[in-house]
C-alpha cells in the first residue's frame, strides 16, 4: 500500500508555469490538495485544459 499524500497550498498567492506543471503530475498522482479560493480556481483550469 502506498502512502496518503497530502498538501497544503492555501498560503499560494502565485503560480508558474512549472508550479501548474508539478500541479498537474501530483493531480495525476491522485494527491490530496488543501487550496484556497486562487489555487482552486487554478486547478479547475489546469484540469479542464488536461483534458
Amino acid at each position: 500500500m502506498g502512502a496518503n499524500l497530502s498538501w497544503d497550498l492555501r498560503s499560494l498567492t502565485a503560480i508558474g508555469a512549472q508550479g501548474e506543471s508539478v500541479l498537474l503530475q501530483l493531480m495525476s498522482e491522485r494527491v490530496k490538495l488543501r487550496c484556497g479560493v486562487f489555487t482552486k480556481e487554478v486547478l479547475r483550469r489546469l484540469a479542464s485544459t488536461s483534458r
